[in-house]
């Protein structure tokens, strides 16, 4: 498990275990989603976006763990990984 997934369940156990108000709730699982990488998407000019705010990120796997726009976490594997 990595560092990402280990901040994940911890947020989830935040929600689940804590009387929290809607809103508070609302914000946890939108940075448990944030901290989720999520594979790129590819056009075919071999340009790489962000799955959540569609904009261009750099092409360096070690360079873009995440999106420098939202900060969404990004999933470099290949279909086939």
């Amino acid at each position: 498990m990595n560092k990402q997934e280990i901040d994940a369940v911890i947020l989830h156990d935040i929600i689940t275990d804590h009387e929290l108000c809607q809103t508070q709730k609302e914000e946890l699982e939108k940075a448990i989603d944030q901290l989720t990488p999520k594979k790129i998407n590819k056009s075919s000019f071999n340009v790489a976006f962000c799955p959540m705010c569609h904009g261009a990120v750099w092409q360096l796997r070690h360079e873009s763990k995440y999106c420098f726009r939202c900060g969404q976490a990004l999933d470099w594997r290949l279909e086939d990984e």
